[in-house]
């Protein structure tokens, strides 16, 4: 049976830097940890080695790696090198590429002038979500009332302020949190209205990412854990 079967493959991240990373890491933790490479069966190695070079083909990696050669005696070594050169230029430029993403972020920040822009899908379901959200609270019973007119009259204000083209989405992301802050007031009846927040949030995310070139595999940071 392969190492890397269908549904194995199906869990490789979209995102292709994260998803070669993620092929390098099953190596070196299943496949490369043997003392003496005899007790793998070369048969993983091969394997491994053949999915690395059909994946950096396939999406677009500059790696040019060549096969196996032929009648080679360590195969075991010569795999390894391979991943571990791949591993460590996929790393650094991945790393780079992240620094470079947080420079463009707090460089249009500092230097302002930089505008978002949403969707007229985006602002409708901001206004859906943000409607959801205030009609679950009104109709709790978890919530003491003057927390839930706080939250209402936040989230009223809010969508006011929701805009196609935004400066910034502080009134969102201040709105957001201090809802967060009331509503685990609620315990466990909360759960629901966490979701919503967080597709709120995800929505001004993901309109942040477009304009900073954000790689898609940088997890939304702008509000705090909502499971806490």
């Amino acid at each position: 049976m392969p190492i890397f079967t269908s549904e194995r493959l199906a869990k490789i991240p979209k995102d292709p830097t994260e998803g070669l990373l993620h092929i390098c890491d099953i190596f070196f933790s299943e496949i490369d940890q043997n003392t003496d490479p005899q007790e793998t069966d070369m048969k993983d190695y091969i394997e491994c080695y053949a999915l690395l070079r059909k994946y950096t083909e396939a999406r677009g990696f500059d790696y040019n790696l060549n096969p196996i050669p032929i009648n080679l005696t360590n195969i075991a070594g010569f795999v390894r090198n391979e991943f571990i050169a791949v591993q460590s230029n996929t790393r650094k430029t991945s790393q780079q590429k992240t620094e470079q993403s947080f420079e463009n972020f707090f460089s249009n920040h500092f230097q302002g002038g930089q505008n978002f822009e949403l969707s007229d899908g985006d602002i409708q379901e901001i206004q859906r979500l943000t409607n959801d959200l205030r009609s679950r609270i009104l109709q709790t019973l978890d919530l003491e009332e003057k927390h839930k007119q706080r939250i209402i009259s936040r989230l009223e204000a809010m969508q006011k302020e929701i805009h196609k083209v935004q400066s910034n989405f502080d009134v969102l992301t201040g709105t957001m949190c201090e809802v967060l802050s009331v509503i685990k007031k609620a315990g466990d009846a909360a759960e629901p209205w966490t979701r919503i927040v967080k597709n709120i949030m995800h929505i001004a995310w993901a309109s942040q990412g477009r304009v900073y070139e954000l790689s898609s595999s940088i997890p939304m940071t702008l509000l705090p854990n909502i499971n806490e």
